[in-house]
């Protein structure tokens, strides 16, 4: 059997793997397959550093080349064939992109220029860019929400990627009600946009470049999301990201009751307010403003210092 029909054998035996592992066993043969040039499991250590050098040489990066090799090595260690796969490459991976929510702010003011998709385009980015700085979910998941999911101001998810761990999501959602309020509901999904991840993924750069602010993707959007609930809570971001209720704390926390009284706390970009709460939060800021101007030097040095302190 050449490594394709191993990698098929070895799904079979373990059905209960997520699709996504399926998908990336499978892309990791065919990766191998390119560099390569066949698919024979008789695989040798310099094949290995052969493959390093293909894929290092076509700008793939040394995270994505080491976790082929570890995929084609669990496919032949299940065949029963052991071999070495030589040094690995050491390359630390850079850092995430997190944008700032004011960034993030100027891409849904300018979500009037978008065209796609054809229908309620501008509602729609709106929609997706508030849900998704709010909720911190995945994309595959931010496009499965459907409104029967919603109810009472919480919406009740299963992330895909933590489903078979049976990690349930339960989010308060009134803070960005008045955004579900503008999204069509003739469709069962919130966020109906079809399968074209890459125009999804087009549209958001076109937006970041007319908004000025550098292209961030629906990933860092999750980042940048939970970075905000973190700021409000630790704890809260911990359990938005999915890794807060598998600690043996959730026997003596509840996270439902943690994310509630969080919620009002964190702080959203004012164009995702209603009306009437953003013109308050803009009322506060000239006051604030005012009462500034107005302070004596010592009073502003201690301003100043009180904000670096908070901020």
């Amino acid at each position: 059997m050449d490594l394709r029909q191993l990698c098929m054998q070895y799904l079979c035996q373990n059905q209960h793997f997520a699709r996504q592992t399926h998908q990336k066993f499978q892309y990791s043969v065919n990766r191998w397959e390119r560099a390569i040039g066949h698919l024979s499991p008789d695989v040798e250590p310099a094949d290995f550093q052969l493959f390093r050098q293909s894929m290092l040489s076509s700008g793939l990066s040394p995270h994505s080349i080491e976790q082929t090799v570890y995929d084609i090595k669990v496919l032949l260690t299940a065949a029963g064939k052991e071999v070495s796969t030589g040094k690995p490459l050491r390359k630390p991976r850079p850092s995430p992109v997190v944008p700032d929510p004011l960034a993030i702010g100027k891409v849904f003011r300018v979500s009037d220029i978008a065209i796609w998709p054809l229908e309620d385009a501008s509602v729609w980015w709106k929609g997706f860019l508030g849900i998704g700085l709010w909720t911190c979910l995945r994309l595959q998941d931010l496009l499965r929400i459907r409104w029967p999911d919603i109810q009472n101001g919480w919406l009740t998810i299963t992330p895909e990627k933590t489903r078979r761990h049976g990690v349930v999501q339960e989010i308060p959602v009134g803070r960005i009600q008045s955004l579900l309020d503008t999204l069509p509901q003739r469709k069962s999904r919130v966020l109906d946009c079809g399968k074209s991840m890459k125009q999804l993924r087009r549209e958001m750069k076109r937006m970041c470049q007319s908004a000025g602010v550098a292209y961030f993707t629906p990933h860092d959007l999750r980042r940048a999301g939970l970075t905000m609930w973190s700021i409000a809570n630790p704890e809260a971001a911990r359990i938005l990201h999915g890794c807060g209720k598998k600690d043996v704390m959730q026997h003596y926390l509840s996270p439902r009751k943690i994310l509630e009284d969080t919620a009002p706390k964190v702080k959203l970009p004012d164009c995702m307010l209603p009306a009437d709460l953003r013109e308050q939060s803009e009322q506060q800021e000239e006051e604030m403003l005012a009462k500034f101007r107005n302070a004596t030097p010592e009073q502003r040095e201690l301003l100043i210092k009180l904000s670096r302190q908070l901020g």
